[in-house]
């Protein structure tokens, strides 16, 4: 929705009529409310007339059938061991602490240890069927409900959630929710009534109304009286005329009988394109499935979670399904994703399909497609440097839509579905006809290709050929932009790696690496974001211009200035100079070479760094490795060698007349003296000895001679 300023506001009347606005645009329309209802309508002929359906209704032989999983006999072994320790205390000075000094872990530890007793008492119980963990479960359940706020406090403005002055879900309130109330739905025959009822208040306090409230945009009329008096009287009477029209539209639907009567910014997730959209859709739904009597009602929250998944989620990825958020991200994003659509199946028969969106298939390339050699996968973004795609995850989809990652599937379906919560069991482990499906003779065995490009994301992967009998390198490398979702500074950053093809049981050894992400902090998401060492480009194996490091934001940006893609040899060349704010740079280009390894040849990667002041002008340049390998350097007339246990690294530079430049090296260890690093790495800079006006320096991997 879209107003014209009246000519005569102030601008701090012009400020705020944009917020307000804008709150509005945010919060629906008339189009999106009509076509939720449409969908809504589809939907409630496929549910059950009352909250019973998948788990709920299956017979105790289904839950013994599950009850003979590994993840199931742990399950029970938890629960054994969860009953002789004390329910973990939650106190407002552990909540609050992340507003004192930034710490997130401690409390979230703790929230996530007493939510981990409703959900292994409650699959133990309903795996066992024997009545003792019935109490204990009884005990956390109602703990939980006494909490101030189901939130992690850093998604706790001000901590206003827990002071009682908003309401509003995230991340851990959905997913906690969404197992609470499997669990009151599942054993509200042996809980207690009170207990139940109870449970039900708060799930319908906290998470659906909240959300009935994002949808369908709230009292907006309570928002113009309040800014009556800070607002030109012609905006305000354009806020009220909205207002009107959206209260009249709500009053349509019956659904929305009980929206709120506030604008809540806290909901923003409903909307968005990142992760957040899919877990807390999927907890949201999860919640509204089991405890909501209305088939209309659950429908509604199926229908909204379904359009919200076509027109917001999947505008998160690119074309070529690259996530930017990283495979962690993925695997938690678009696994809940998946279990949201599981839910969807089972809750209607199978009749609703959450995946028919035409990027689906992309994004499930995506990650099977990221693993650059035997398990190791890139890891650009926050993301932990040991992520790798889920079978599960995968491995579901492509049975689901016969995609064909078979090995995949096997490793992650049937016998080998593991659970780790209620959701899991009751989504997945219902859809029986995809996770037990029925399998004979020999998985084909996924191999990935010579290469893998995400051309909109700027990615790219290049590995050996398949001929290669001996010592090679892989490596994943990126151009992309410093806008990405969980962003770092890394435009030109690589992974390199050195495998050996006679040796399958052979580790992979990366010689320099993107570091992956830190452990996050208050200044993580904050303000101060940039001045971590790994989020920033100085973690990195990227250059460092007159001193200084990568800008964030959209404008600095790789464009692909060359590529040449051929059996024997890939080249990728980018123009990086938006990167930096260096007034007197006139070019700045990364070249990446990778000769691929093929039969007895080990191959070789080659990065090219081509940098260009203003006539006149001189500035210092260097590049950099990022190693957690030991290495020994070696300086031999201007040039540098890098020696690893089997690899080197030659590094030469010239002017641009070709004129040889010397180069000295320094390390120093990155975020040595921050503990938000968790695995400090080694930065070797290698940089030109003094100011230059240009140069062009080479990077040359080998294998060791």
């Amino acid at each position: 929705m879209k107003f014209h300023m009246l000519k005569s506001a102030s601008t701090f009347g012009a400020l705020l009529s944009v917020v307000v606005l804008t709150a509005f645009a945010a919060y629906g329309s008339e189009a999106e409310m009509k076509e939720i209802e449409a969908r809504a309508e589809k939907i409630a002929p496929m549910l059950a007339e009352a909250p019973n359906f998948g788990a709920r209704a299956a017979g105790q032989d289904v839950w013994d059938r599950l009850a003979q999983s590994p993840s199931a006999k742990s399950m029970i072994r938890s629960a054994e061991g969860l009953l002789k320790q004390d329910m973990p205390v939650l106190t407002e000075d552990l909540y609050k602490e992340y507003f004192v000094n930034g710490n997130r872990s401690h409390y979230q530890s703790q929230f996530g240890a007493v939510n981990r007793r409703i959900e292994v008492f409650t699959l133990a119980e309903k795996f066992e069927n024997k009545g003792r963990f019935v109490d204990a479960l009884n005990e956390a359940i109602l703990y939980f409900c006494d909490q101030p706020s189901w939130l992690l406090p850093a998604h706790d403005r001000n901590a206003v959630v827990y002071d009682q002055k908003d309401v509003y879900s995230d991340l851990g309130a959905t997913l906690a929710s969404g197992n609470l109330a499997i669990s009151i739905n599942l054993l509200a025959d042996k809980l207690p009534a009170e207990t139940v009822e109870r449970a039900r208040a708060e799930i319908e306090r906290r998470i659906l109304k909240p959300y009935r409230d994002a949808v369908a945009g709230g009292d907006f009329m309570s928002v113009a009286q309040r800014l009556e008096e800070k607002l030109p009287a012609g905006i305000v009477d354009k806020v009220k005329q909205e207002a009107a029209r959206r209260l009249a539209l709500k009053a349509k639907a019956p659904v929305f009988e009980k929206v709120a009567e506030n604008v809540n910014a806290g909901m923003w997730w409903v909307r968005g394109t990142n992760n957040w959209n899919a877990v807390c859709h999927a907890g949201t739904v999860a919640s509204a499935l089991n405890v909501v009597e209305s088939r209309e009602e659950r429908a509604f929250y199926l229908a909204a979670a379904d359009y919200f998944s076509e027109t917001r989620f999947m505008i998160g990825f690119t074309e070529d399904g690259y996530c930017s958020e990283g495979m962690g991200y993925w695997n938690y994003g678009v696994g809940n994703y998946m279990l949201l659509g599981a839910l969807a199946r089972v809750a209607t028969n199978g009749q609703l399909d959450m995946f028919r969106f035409p990027k689906m298939r992309a994004v499930l390339d995506y990650a099977p497609n990221l693993e650059i050699d035997k398990g190791n996968y890139a890891v650009f973004a926050d993301c932990s440097m040991t992520a790798k795609a889920s079978a599960l995850y995968v491995g579901y989809l492509s049975r689901l839509k016969g995609w064909g990652y078979e090995t995949f599937e096997r490793a992650g379906l049937g016998s080998n579905f593991g659970f780790g919560d209620p959701m899991d069991v009751v989504s997945f482990g219902f859809d029986a006809d995809v996770t037990f499906a029925e399998t004979s003779g020999e998985p084909k065995p996924f191999k990935l290709p010579i290469r893998t490009e995400f051309p909109n994301a700027g990615v790219m992967i290049c590995r050996p050929d398949p001929s290669a009998t001996g010592r090679y390198f892989a490596a994943a490398f990126k151009g992309g932009d410093n806008n990405e979702m969980h962003n770092h500074n890394d435009v030109g950053s690589y992974s390199l790696l050195m495998g050996d093809a006679s040796d399958p049981k052979a580790a992979d050894v990366f010689l320099s690496r993107d570091p992956g992400g830190e452990t996050y902090t208050a200044r993580t998401f904050g303000s101060r974001r940039y001045e971590g060492q790994l989020l920033n480009s100085y973690g990195h194996p990227v250059p460092r211009i007159a001193g200084k490091l990568q800008d964030p934001g959209a404008k600095s940006k790789g464009v692909v200035i060359e590529k040449n893609l051929t059996d024997e040899k890939d080249v990728f060349a980018i123009d990086f100079k938006s990167c930096y704010n260096v007034p007197t740079l006139q070019k700045l280009t990364r070249q990446f070479e990778f000769v691929r390894a093929r039969d007895a040849e080990s191959g070789s990667f080659t990065i090219t760094d081509s940098v260009a002041f203003e006539e006149g002008k001189s500035e210092t340049f260097e590049t950099a490795m990022i190693t957690f390998e030991k290495f020994e350097i070696q300086e031999n007339d201007g040039a540098l060698t890098i020696k690893f246990a089997d690899a080197q690294v030659d590094v030469s530079a010239t002017d641009a007349n070709g004129a040889k430049l010397n180069l000295v090296a320094e390390t120093t260890i990155v975020g040595e003296n921050d503990e938000s690093v968790p695995n400090k790495p080694t930065r070797i800079a290698l940089r030109v000895d003094g100011p230059v006006n240009s140069a062009v320096v080479a990077q040359v991997f080998a294998v060791a001679k």
